[in-house]
C-alpha cells in the first residue's frame, strides 16, 4: 500500500528476488495484526469500528432467549461485547456516536430491551449499575470510560519509550503544550486518538482538584505528598486558571525565575522584588481559593525529582510505568458514577439503619445463587415486580395487594401486610425451637438483611420471594412450608458445597439450621 496515495490507483512494482521477477500490485488498504489501514479514513473507521459493533451485538442477539441474570448478562457483555472492541480500541480512534450506540446495545441487552426500540434506559439508572457492587452497582461496562482509559494509558507508554510512534506522540503533545503536572487550558475537539487521550488526562486532573477541595473543606484529612509535588510543580504559564489577559504577567514572572505555583508561593512569602509583587499578587488569587489553602499548609520544598504519578483514588497514586488500564477506568468513572448510599434506601423505605450497614455487600455474600442475588438487590432497587410496579408498566388492572385492598409496594408485600406478618412470625418460631433462642425480625432486618448471618439471609430472600410472587392468591406461609424450603436451598447448597470440596464452609453457614 502506497501511505498517502490520493489517486487511489493501483500500480505494479518490478523487483528481482532469489533469480526471479516479481510483479507486485500495491492495494487500496492492508491488514496488519488485525487492523486495517487505508488511505481511505473512512474505509478504515468502518472495517476497525463499526464492523466490529455490528459482530457484538451479533453475538449478544444471540444470548437474548435465555433466561439470564442481571449478574450474568454483564458478565457475557464483557466476554462475548467488549472482548471484540477492545483490540480495536487500542489502536483506533473512536467517535461519540459509536460509543453512545454501542452503550445502547449493550443495556439493551442487558435489560431485555428490543433492538428496534427506541428506549434504550433500564429500571436502574447506568451510572448507579456501573458502580462497585459495595456501592449499589454490578460493575457494568462504561464503555467512554473504558477507551479514556486505553487511550491515556497508550500515551503514558509514549514517554518511556524510543519507539517511533512515541518520539512522534511526544512532538505532538509539546505543539498542545501538554504538561503532565496540569490541566490543558482548552478541551480537546474528538477527532483524533491524541485528542481522547489528552481529555482523559483533562478528567483525571478534574479529580485531583476535587481532592484538592475536599481536603481544604476538611483540615483534618492528611493528603498525600504527590499532591503537594504536583502542586508546586504546576507550571504557571500553561496553567487553566491563567487567562489571556494574564499572560504577558506570567511571562514576567518566569525572567525572574517564578515560573510554578510552588515559587509563586515562596516569591509571596519571601517578599519578592518590588517590580513583582503586584503581578505575584494577582497571580496567586487567580488560583482556587482551596488550592492556595492547601499549599499553605507545606513549609517543604517539592522541586525534587520524583517519578510522575498518577492519582486513583483519594490519596492513592501508582506509578506511571506500572498503572493499569483497569485502575485508571475505575479512577475515570468516578466523574459519573451515581453511587446508592444508605441513607437514600433509608428514605426509600422509611427505615433507620445506622451508616455502617451496607446492605448490597450482605446482599452480595449471603449466597453463591446468582438468581437468589438477583432477587434481593431487585428488592433493594425496589424494582422487583409487585402489583404496583405491574399495574406502572400496564401488566396488571389493579395495584393493590389483594388481602389488603392497598398498594402493594416492596415495603407492603415483604413486611407491612398481614400476610407477611404472619409469615415471618412462623419463621421465628421455626429458629426458637431450633436453636433455643429469641429472632427478633424488624422492617430492616427483613428488607436489607443480616450482618454476618448469610444462611438466614438467603431464607429471608426465598421467603420474600415467595411473598411478592403469590400476586393474586395470597396466603401465610406454614412452617411446614418455611421447613420446606429450608430443606430445599440447604440439599442445594450442600450439592454444590460437595462437588466444590467445600463442605465445611456450608456447615458453618448453616450450623443454625442443621438440625431441621
Amino acid at each position: 500500500m502506497i501511505i498517502g496515495d490520493k489517486e487511489k490507483t493501483k500500480k505494479q512494482f518490478r523487483i528481482k528476488y532469489n533469480q526471479e521477477n516479481i510483479t507486485i500490485i500495491s492495494q487500496d488498504s492492508v491488514k496488519i495484526c488485525g487492523i486495517t489501514f487505508s488511505n481511505d479514513k473512512e474505509y478504515a473507521y468502518n472495517e476497525n469500528i463499526k464492523k466490529k459493533v455490528l459482530k457484538m451485538e451479533r453475538q449478544l442477539n444471540i444470548w437474548r432467549q435465555r433466561n439470564i441474570s442481571l449478574e450474568g448478562k454483564i458478565l457475557l457483555v464483557k466476554c462475548f461485547g467488549l472482548s471484540q472492541l477492545i483490540y480495536s480500541l487500542q489502536a483506533s480512534h473512536i467517535r461519540q456516536q459509536e460509543i453512545k450506540q454501542i452503550e445502547n446495545i449493550i443495556y439493551k441487552f442487558i435489560w431485555n430491551i428490543s433492538p428496534s426500540s427506541t428506549r434504550t434506559s433500564g429500571k436502574i439508572k447506568r451510572e448507579t449499575l456501573q458502580a462497585s457492587t459495595e456501592d449499589g452497582g454490578l460493575n457494568a461496562p462504561n464503555v467512554k470510560a473504558l477507551n479514556d482509559a486505553i487511550k491515556y494509558r497508550h500515551l503514558l507508554r509514549c514517554f518511556y519509550t524510543n519507539h517511533p510512534v512515541g518520539i512522534l506522540t511526544k512532538v505532538k503533545l509539546q505543539k498542545i503544550q501538554f504538561n503532565e503536572q496540569s490541566q490543558l487550558v482548552n478541551h480537546r475537539e474528538d477527532k483524533s486518538y491524541l485528542d481522547q487521550a489528552v481529555n482523559a488526562h483533562n478528567k483525571l486532573w478534574k479529580l485531583f482538584d476535587k481532592d484538592i477541595q475536599t481536603s481544604s473543606n476538611e483540615p483534618e484529612l492528611k493528603l498525600h505528598r504527590s499532591y503537594y509535588y504536583y502542586l508546586h510543580n504546576h507550571q504557571l504559564l500553561h496553567s487553566q486558571h491563567i487567562n489571556t489577559q494574564q499572560k504577558f504577567m506570567v511571562k514576567n514572572l518566569r525572567r525572574h525565575g517564578i515560573d510554578t505555583f510552588g515559587k509563586l508561593k515562596a516569591a509571596k512569602e519571601g517578599n519578592a522584588h518590588p517590580r513583582i509583587q503586584l503581578e505575584s499578587f494577582q497571580i496567586w488569587h487567580s488560583f482556587p481559593r482551596h488550592w492556595r489553602q492547601v499549599i499553605s499548609r507545606s513549609h517543604r520544598n517539592y522541586n525534587e525529582e520524583e517519578d510522575p504519578q498518577v492519582l486513583i483514588d483519594y490519596n492513592k497514586w501508582r506509578n506511571n510505568k506500572t498503572i493499569t488500564t483497569k485502575e485508571l477506568r475505575q479512577r475515570i468513572q468516578q466523574l459519573t458514577v451515581a453511587k446508592k448510599t444508605v441513607e437514600m434506601l433509608n428514605n426509600k423505605f422509611n427505615i433507620l439503619a445506622p451508616v455502617d450497614i451496607n446492605p448490597f455487600l450482605i446482599c452480595r455474600k449471603m449466597t453463591q445463587d446468582i438468581k437468589l442475588r438477583n432477587v434481593q438487590y431487585k428488592i433493594l432497587h425496589n424494582i422487583y415486580p409487585t402489583m404496583k410496579h405491574l399495574h406502572t408498566w400496564k401488566i396488571k388492572e389493579s395495584p393493590n395487594c389483594t388481602n389488603c385492598q392497598c398498594p402493594e409496594t416492596t415495603e407492603h408485600a415483604v413486611w407491612e401486610c398481614n400476610i407477611a406478618q404472619e409469615t415471618f412470625q412462623n419463621f421465628a418460631r421455626i429458629y426458637t425451637e431450633i436453636n433455643n433462642k429469641t429472632l427478633a425480625l424488624d422492617k430492616q432486618n427483613v428488607i436489607y438483611g443480616m450482618p454476618n448471618k448469610d444462611a438466614l439471609n438467603t431464607l429471608l430472600t426465598l421467603i420474600k420471594r415467595t411473598l411478592i410472587l403469590q400476586r393474586e392468591d395470597k396466603q401465610t406461609l406454614t412452617c411446614e412450608d418455611i421447613k420446606r424450603i429450608i430443606k430445599q436451598q440447604q440439599e442445594l447448597e450442600k450439592y454444590i458445597a460437595k462437588k466444590n470440596n467445600k463442605v465445611t464452609k456450608h456447615q458453618k453457614k448453616w450450623s443454625e439450621f442443621l438440625l431441621i
